[in-house]
């Protein structure tokens, strides 16, 4: 299979798709050390259950064919744009680069404001919790979907990287959007680089002929060390 220099669609997931854990919603309620109990983990599920109903997970991807590589980490498309500032992705023979922006739709956000102005400060930060867990879950599987395609072009796909982590520059979120077709799930880029809904998710991921050695989970590859919600080693 041969795809063009420049190729993007928009895929759909069922909500059940990114069904979560009660342990997975627990590290973003209270942290990573934190343990609910039993009246609590009943609490998280009937949230979970909720969320599932007020989710509609959907993702743009733009799949682009690299010209050059710089030294400096500046890498130019096929289309022209250029990245600037990407030598974590400049693996030397990466052929593609894969943009992605995903979301979960406005609705579940939109309840959590409304529990916050009745006062339900309590259900409205469960609800929270459940949604950074399913994006955490629509992130995993939007890999998997580009792994998948950089299979069916015998290439494989290298880490994903977001705007703003370990270093990688923030105002590569422009180019994401400028490589997507963003506004066909309801995904919207202000002035400061933050999406709506901000239940969403964006990152580049290189695809070439070597595989790369991922991480074992995501924390482990992140440089957040102190970060509160960092998963704990068994």
């Amino acid at each position: 299979m041969n795809l063009p220099s420049t190729h993007r669609d928009i895929v759909h997931y069922a909500p059940s798709d990114l069904a979560v854990r009660p342990g997975h919603v627990a590290r973003y309620f209270g942290g990573a050390r934190y343990t609910p109990d039993p009246r609590t983990r009943k609490r998280i599920a009937a949230a979970a259950s909720e969320g599932l109903g007020l989710i509609r997970p959907a993702a743009a991807v733009g799949l682009h064919s690299i010209v050059e590589m710089t030294p400096g980490g500046d890498i130019t498309l096929a289309d022209g744009a250029t990245l600037v500032g990407g030598a974590a992705l400049c693996g030397p023979q990466n052929v593609y680069l894969a943009a992605v922006v995903g979301t979960l739709g406005p609705q579940l956000e939109t309840r959590c404001r409304e529990l916050s102005r009745q006062g339900d400060l309590y259900e409205a930060t469960l609800l929270d919790a459940v949604g950074v867990a399913f994006l955490d879950r629509l992130g995993e599987a939007l890999h998997r979907e580009t792994t998948r395609r950089a299979a069916a072009l015998g290439l494989f796909c290298g880490c994903r990287l977001g705007p703003g982590l370990n270093g990688f520059p923030v105002e590569a979120q422009r180019l994401i959007f400028a490589l997507t077709e963003a506004g066909a799930i309801g995904v919207a880029l202000n002035d400061s680089m933050v999406m709506t809904p901000v239940k969403s998710i964006s990152f580049l991921t290189p695809l070439g002929p070597a595989p790369e050695r991922p991480a074992a989970a995501k924390c482990e590859a992140c440089e957040l060390k102190n970060c509160q919600f960092r998963q704990q080693k068994r």
